[in-house]
Parts: C-alpha cells; structure tokens; sequence
C-alpha cells in the first residue's frame, strides 16, 4: 500500500498520517485475509509504504520480481485504459508489469499481450507463454 505519506508531511497533521497508517494497514490486512480464503495455498505478504504508489510498487518489485497491476474500467471504453499508476509503472519498470483486467463477465479469451524491445526482454517472452 503506497501512502505517500512522506510526499504529503508538510500538509498532513499527524494524526492524519497516523489515520492513514492504520487505515492502510488494516485494509492490507483484510484483502490477504480474503485472498488467502479464496487461494489458500497462495503465499501472500502484505507491505505498507510511506511513498507513493508507483514508487513503492517499483522498490517492492526490486531487480528480479515481476510487478502486477490491475487496468482501469469495467466495460466499453473504459475497459481498454490504463489507469495513471499502471502507466507510470510500466513507463520506469525495470522488470517486467503484468497488467491484469478484473472479471466483467465476459468470456476469457487467453490472449497475452507482451512488448519486447530487444534481446534483453526474452525472458518477459516466457514469461507471457
């Protein structure tokens, strides 16, 4: 969770970013919960960053992760966007972003969309096989 706390200090009391702190915390709390009851054999970990989003998603994917960012919109138009913190990660990563699209009900299709610019991106290749 990407608070960017650190970015909004001179603004927020402390007792804000104290709210947020915790507010954060507990949301991240909730969704593993819900994630490990729907995927219980799925290790999930949780983290709670004082930095912005696209920042924090970065530094927690590190040098050899993968980062995972969902897309914006539920249909029509909007289903085709990408939201600001996506395109941002995926503008600076330096591994590779995996964008997933939330369920609309309609048909899965199984296409992957990979974009390789050179030699150095195979590996992201086999990743979208």
């Amino acid at each position: 969770y990407g608070a960017d706390t650190d970015g909004r200090a001179l603004y927020l009391s402390a007792e804000t970013i104290e709210r947020v702190r915790v507010n954060g915390r507990a949301l991240l709390d909730d969704t593993a919960r819900a994630v490990s009851a729907e995927y219980p054999g799925l290790s999930v970990t949780t983290e709670f960053s004082r930095s912005g989003a696209v920042d924090s998603l970065h530094r927690a994917g590190g040098l050899h992760g993968t980062v995972v960012v969902g897309n914006r919109g539920l249909g029509g138009f909007n289903a085709l966007m990408l939201g600001s913190v996506g395109l941002e990660v995926a503008a600076a990563a330096m591994t590779p972003v995996i964008v997933v699209r939330g369920v609309d009900g309609t048909e899965e299709t199984g296409t992957v969309l990979a974009e390789i610019r050179d030699e150095h991106d195979l590996l992201i290749a086999r990743y979208a096989a």
